[in-house]
């Protein structure tokens, strides 16, 4: 019995550093291909391929270069995440099935970000974030690579970026994560939670649920690594200014931009933004769906359309500061008009944009998404009617106040059991779009 199970053990000691051999071999053939079909373009190299126990392939020291000009690609290790040692022997075999695994991750270890050799585009397209952070700093309120580098402590320049790629199907939901590490700088972290109905993993059920697939959360989480903290010393010398001073400043300069932006931060997130300056640590934003909200209707959804979907909480610090409030900035988009500003031609509709302004402004300056400058809604002449009477008034033109802080005007085209559907012009046409009852604080009819 005893020499029975010592012959067992060793079987399945053989048999697995044969498969974990086997395995490790296939995957260098893999690469080894990849080298082959690139040659025309470049050198395509790698280090060492190996095996955790736990399923994961780490392949070290990758590298392309390419044949004439261009810069070398880099990364330092890549790995595969599979969850088990088995989900990894059996990966092959599901995707000549045309079967998705129940998990999967892909990590990039050392990308190498050279501030010194970012052209001007590439500098610009790190500006829009940068800009926010300096609001403020010294004559200029921008940040030069140098300085940026000097900041992060970041030899000759170049910094070191991480990122993870991960999914996962649990219960009838997709998990997709997404994350990125910068040394000294910060993580970034975002969470998606997408509702599906397909019965299993295969791709042609899942290519068929796509269309009924629905948007259920998404996380948003920055960790800071001391970043802030350096960025803010940094520029409170550059004013040449008290901490407080500068820290009125800059949050006054960085709402600011955000204007120019076309962004109106409302006063929980200037509370969370001055929270999080003066104790720079930990923000996340959790956004929740109000509603069935189908994904692959989403990039057809205006942005006010789509946010009476969406509900979003802010935590500095772990701490709750309120709802996420962000409208569109007054004065940054055109203005949609009521019946009275309408011209003679066309169907004699009073609006050709959908129209949306803060609610604190009386209706006097609605904004649309479209560009091109309307005529103001005027705020006399508009009776409040309760959202139960909305159906004898229907065809009537209305003006909607929704809790995110913007006002709508535009004719009601039908009242539906959850919800109204508001018909405004656009873009030359029409469009319907839906106001859903627990979002409406005010509906009234001129």
């Amino acid at each position: 019995m005893k020499r029975a199970l010592i012959i067992t053990a060793l079987i399945v000691v053989v048999g697995g550093i044969a498969g974990h051999t086997y395995a490790t071999w296939r995957i260098e053939s893999h690469l080894d291909d990849l080298a082959m079909q690139t040659r025309p373009m470049g050198t395509f190299e790698y280090g060492d391929v190996s095996i955790t126990p736990w399923g994961e392939v780490e392949i070290e020291d990758l590298a392309f270069s390419p044949r004439g000009p261009g810069e070398e690609a880099r990364v330092d290790k890549v790995i595969l995440r599979t969850g088990s040692l088995w989900a990894l022997y059996r990966l092959s075999g599901q995707f000549e099935d045309r079967r998705l695994p129940a998990q999967l991750g892909l990590t990039l270890e050392g990308v190498p970000l050279d501030l010194y050799a970012m052209d001007d585009r590439q500098w610009q397209m790190m500006q829009p974030a940068a800009r926010l952070d300096v609001a403020g700093c010294g004559e200029s309120g921008e940040l030069t690579p140098e300085e940026l580098a000097d900041l992060l402590g970041a030899s000759g320049g170049e910094l070191a970026m991480d990122m993870d790629m991960d999914y996962r199907f649990e219960d009838r939901s997709l998990q997709l994560s997404f994350a990125s590490r910068v040394q000294d700088m910060a993580d970034l972290t975002a969470d998606i939670r997408i509702g599906v109905t397909a019965r299993s993993r295969s791709v042609a059920e899942l290519a068929a649920a796509a269309s009924t697939a629905e948007l259920e959360a998404i996380d948003l989480r920055y960790q800071d690594h001391g970043y802030y903290r350096r960025l803010l010393d940094h520029c409170q010398q550059e004013s040449d200014l008290g901490r407080e001073a500068y820290l009125e400043r800059h949050a006054q300069a960085w709402e600011a931009r955000l204007l120019e932006a076309g962004i109106q931060p409302g006063p929980n997130m200037l509370a969370a933004y001055r929270r999080f300056i003066d104790e720079p640590d930990r923000v996340t934003v959790e956004i929740r769906t109000r509603h069935s909200l189908p994904v692959m209707r989403m990039g057809e959804m205006r942005p006010q359309t789509l946010r009476q979907y969406l509900q979003g909480q802010i935590y500095v610090n772990d701490d709750s500061i309120g709802r996420l409030d962000i409208a569109r900035a007054e004065g940054r988009q055109g203005q949609a008009s009521g019946p009275s500003a309408a011209g003679k031609g066309g169907d004699g509709e009073g609006e050709t944009g959908a129209g949306r302004a803060p609610a604190d402004q009386g209706g006097q300056a609605a904004r649309s998404d479209d560009a091109g400058d309307e005529p103001s809604a005027p705020d006399d002449g508009y009776t409040p009617v309760p959202v139960a009477e909305l159906g004898s008034h229907e065809g009537a033109y209305i003006r909607v106040r929704t809790d995110d802080g913007e006002t709508s005007f535009g004719y009601l085209d039908a009242v539906e059991s959850r919800r109204l559907q508001l018909r405004q012009r656009f873009s030359g046409g029409h469009m319907v779009s839906p106001v859903y009852f627990d979002a409406i604080e005010e509906v009234a009819v001129r």
